[in-house]
Parts: C-alpha cells; sequence; structure tokens
C-alpha cells in the first residue's frame, strides 16, 4: 500500500569529486590542501609582509615630531593670549587711573590765604619719619639708543564744593625700590579755617593715614608739570627742572594747565623685578631699565580754572 521510497544517495569521498565545480578548481574552494597538506587561505597570510621595526620606529619619531610641534604651537599662542590679557589690563587700569586724576584736577581752586598751599608737586616720602626719597628716577632704555628719565612725586591740591573744603592727594608708597603704588585720599570738611585742614592734609600720607586707598599698582613713573597762560613750565626758585624737591603754588594762584604723567609696569616684569630688588637692588635696577617695551605711558594735558591771580595773567 505503499509506493516504493527511492534509494538513499549514498556519497562518499570518492563521489565528492565528481559534483559540479569551475573548471580547474578544487571541489572544497579556498579551503583546498596546498603542499604540504596545509591550506591555501593559512599559506596566502603567511606570505604577506608586516612592518618592519625600523618602519614603527620611524612612524612613531615622526608621530613625536607633530605632538611636539602642536605642543609648542599651543604654549605660543596660551603665552600670547595671556600677554595680550595683561597689557589690555594694564592699559584700563591706567586709563582709568589717569582719567580719575584728570577729572579731580580740574576742580581746583585757589584758596586765596598766603600759607595755604593749594596744589604742589612734591618727593614721595618712605616711612613713618617722612624721609624723602631719592629725587633721581630710574632710566629706561628706549630703541635707538635714547634713554626715558623716570620720576615718582607725589601731587595734592585743594577744591571746594559748596561750602565744603576737599582735600585730594595722590601719593607714591614703597618708593625707594623704583616702582610703587600709587594711592589716592579725598578729605572733607566744612570750616571757615582752611589753614588748619589744608596744612595736616598736606602732611599725609599712606605711612600715618589709613585712609588712603590704592589706585594703581607697578608705577614707575608719576608725576605732574605746571604751566602758565603762554604755555611755559613753571619752574621753582631754583630754575631747577624736573625740581629736586618739587614745588607748589599758594595764596591766589594756580597753574593754567597741567600735564599728568603715569607709567605703569605690566605685572609679569614687576613680579619679576621685585624678586630680584629683594635679591640684589642693583640687578633689579639694571631689569627694570631694559623694561621700556613693558612699560605703558599715559600723558594728558588739563586745564584749570582761571583764579583771580593766574601765573601768566
Amino acid at each position: 500500500m505503499f509506493a516504493p521510497s527511492k534509494p538513499f544517495m549514498n556519497l562518499n569521498v570518492g563521489q565528492a569529486s565528481r559534483l559540479p565545480s569551475a573548471a580547474g578548481a578544487s571541489p572544497f574552494g579556498r579551503f583546498a590542501a596546498g603542499a604540504g597538506g596545509t591550506p591555501a587561505l593559512l599559506c596566502s597570510r603567511a606570505g604577506q609582509r608586516a612592518f618592519s621595526l625600523l618602519e614603527i620606529m620611524v612612524a612613531v619619531a615622526l608621530l613625536a615630531l607633530i605632538i611636539v610641534g602642536l605642543l609648542a604651537m599651543f604654549y605660543q599662542v596660551q603665552r600670547a593670549f595671556r600677554s595680550g590679557t595683561a597689557q589690555v589690563d594694564v592699559m584700563e587700569g591706567g586709563r582709568a587711573a589717569t582719567s580719575l586724576i584728570v577729572r579731580e584736577t580740574q576742580e581746583a581752586i585757589a584758596v586765596q590765604l598766603e600759607p595755604i598751599t593749594n596744589m604742589a608737586v612734591v618727593l614721595p616720602v618712605v616711612d613713618l619719619n617722612n624721609n624723602p626719597a631719592p629725587a633721581t628716577g630710574s632710566q629706561q632704555a628706549l630703541p635707538g639708543g635714547d634713554t626715558r628719565q623716570n620720576f615718582l612725586r607725589d601731587f595734592f591740591f585743594v577744591s571746594k564744593m559748596n561750602d565744603e573744603w576737599v582735600g585730594t592727594a595722590y601719593r607714591i608708597s614703597n618708593a625707594v625700590s623704583g616702582v610703587g603704588t600709587l594711592y589716592r585720599l579725598v578729605e572733607r570738611q566744612t570750616t571757615n579755617n582752611p589753614w588748619f585742614f589744608a596744612s595736616n592734609f598736606a602732611i599725609a600720607t599712606p605711612y600715618n593715614n589709613t585712609n588712603f586707598r590704592r589706585v594703581m599698582d607697578g608705577v614707575v613713573h608719576f608725576t605732574v608739570h605746571l604751566y602758565d597762560a603762554n604755555g611755559w613750565i613753571i619752574l621753582p626758585a631754583n630754575n631747577a627742572y624736573p625740581s629736586d624737591l618739587g614745588y607748589a603754588v599758594t595764596n591766589g594762584m594756580l597753574p593754567a594747565y597741567v600735564d599728568v604723567e603715569l607709567a605703569i609696569l605690566e605685572p609679569t616684569p614687576l613680579e619679576k623685578f621685585r624678586y630680584r630688588y629683594d635679591a640684589n637692588p642693583v640687578q633689579a635696577g639694571t631689569y627694570l631699565a631694559n623694561q621700556a617695551a613693558r612699560t605703558h605711558v599715559f600723558r594728558q594735558r588739563v586745564p584749570i580754572r582761571p583764579a583771580p591771580a593766574d601765573y601768566g595773567q
């Protein structure tokens, strides 16, 4: 009742050679045995060349040179960025300080009393005993063989707002090293006798008055020149310029113009200068003399309101 089934095909290794295959190809394809019984695939891989030790060393050396070049470029960019940031900070601080001095100096007035100093440019002091700093300032070499002479001076003046007398002082601290810190003091007082107020204010320094506030660090040059209405500089009694001890105007006198000069050293050379000064002041002075390129100078002329007895009138 069952149909006879077809006989099973019995294949053996001998019969496998009769299977259809590509011309000249082994019935086992790419896995056919090669010489010595080794598969052909393994024979082809064994015939490929790998990198030699010399080639690897050359590749590593080239990669190292590329990395060193990239690191050097990154360092230079970072250094330029920091230098640019420091210059921007110094420029902004110097402009702000100069603008502050200019704005307040324009309000100076003549008190009209003989013993009272209306405006003065004097040597800074270096201690509580009011010992003055050296009159000769530092020098800095400029391109072309020229030099710039730096001076550190204190500057103060008197003004009045309504019935209130106002004393404003800009004084240098630590001026003995050639690089100082600029401080500012503003005191106000309502009085009918400004002589006592002006006298006490004229001797106030950062060493004996805690009301001084720091304005700018790294100051290598700060001075103010007084001019009359004809544009001639006002000299002290001994006609010395620049003055060894400074000069002042009293009574009803005021200059027609003042020139405010301020020079500031960048933070990085300032730190190096202070480190050298602690170890060797002479070496620090030599270092400062070569930092003109990293010293920023600000200068501005300020007109003063006419007083009843101005110079040149």
